[in-house]
Order: structure tokens, then C-alpha cells, then sequence
């Protein structure tokens, strides 16, 4: 075997000995495969004295790949009145409506995971109409606004509780819980 030849076959042995040892070092958990679909689902349950007075649940879809986003953007415009008084004693009072943003955002970004998690930065605001008081001299709309950004690691099919907060006026309870399915 002429000197060439064993050089060049010496150095094809070594290269076939490296690639299955970089094999080996690649992660075995969530990720694994770069670009594997998720399906989110993102709860917002409200409590009053531990009862579920609501409910409501988002469905988002991503990748596990670090950076991969989802949102989600829901809700409508509500007129909200504003009344002025002209100087006038007589004059009936000037009412013009001004519209304000009613309902939920939601943000979700993928991170990296560790010991087999995924996770999952998210971002969550939400504005809802107050009841209106019947016992109230005037009859105006108030709005209640929530909002919370967080991370939690989660694995297949596992539920996390991404937060939970007390309403100081109301008492109510809110929980948010985030569970991801990892799709084949």
C-alpha cells in the first residue's frame, strides 16, 4: 500500500471514529429535534371564595426551537361616555364616547429547556368590564386590567401553574395553568 493511501486511510478512520461521538452529545430531551411542533393550551380560570365563577382557555401552536413566538389577540373596543358641563346653568350636559380596549393578549416564547423541560416564556394581558353597580347613583362602566410575564418549564404533557393573583378590591382569584403536548 503505497504511503498516500495509508495516510488518506488513517485519516478517514479517525473521522469515522469522531462522528458518532459528536452523535452522542446532542440533547435527548424536549428540543431534541430542532423544529418539534407543540400545541399550548393556556388557561385563565377566576375564583370567588374557591369557586370557579370562569374559565377560559387558549390554544396556541409552536416549535420547541429556542426563540420560536406564538400569540394570541382577542377582545373589542367599548364605548366608554364622558360627560362635560358647559358654564351655562341651563344647557343640557355634552356627552362624547371614548373607546377603550377590552380583552386578552397573549405572548409565548420558547427557551431553552434542561433535565428534559421545555421552556416557555409568557406574557399575558388582560382587560375586562366591571360590573356595573345598580346601587350607584350614575351607571359608569370601570374596567379590571391584569397583566403578568413569567417562565415556566414544563414536559410533555405536563400542566404548570404560571401564576395566581388576588384581586385586593374584590377578593376574586386569579390562576393561570399552561400545559404543553408535544406532537409527533
Amino acid at each position: 500500500m503505497s504511503r498516500v493511501a495509508r495516510c488518506l486511510t488513517g485519516v478517514l478512520l479517525s473521522l469515522a471514529a469522531i462522528v458518532p461521538l459528536a452523535a452522542q452529545d446532542k440533547s435527548q430531551g424536549p428540543g431534541a429535534d430542532a423544529g418539534q411542533p407543540i400545541q399550548l393550551q393556556i388557561v385563565i380560570a377566576r375564583y370567588q371564595n374557591e369557586k370557579r365563577v370562569s374559565s377560559l382557555p387558549f390554544s396556541l401552536s409552536t416549535s420547541t426551537m429556542p426563540g420560536s413566538k406564538a400569540n394570541v389577540r382577542m377582545g373589542s373596543s367599548v364605548a366608554v361616555p364622558s360627560t362635560t358641563f358647559t358654564p351655562q346653568g341651563d344647557a343640557k350636559p355634552l356627552t362624547s364616547y371614548n373607546f377603550q380596549n377590552v380583552g386578552t393578549n397573549i405572548d409565548v416564547t420558547t427557551l431553552a429547556g434542561t433535565a428534559g423541560r421545555l421552556g416557555l416564556s409568557v406574557t399575558i394581558s388582560e382587560t375586562t368590564l366591571k360590573p356595573v353597580d345598580p346601587a350607584a347613583a350614575v351607571s359608569v362602566p370601570g374596567t379590571n386590567t391584569y397583566q403578568s410575564q413569567n417562565t415556566v418549564f414544563v414536559k410533555d404533557g405536563e400542566t404548570a401553574q404560571l401564576t395566581a393573583a388576588t384581586d385586593r378590591l374584590s377578593g376574586e382569584v386569579v390562576r393561570i395553568e399552561v400545559t404543553a403536548k408535544f406532537l409527533k
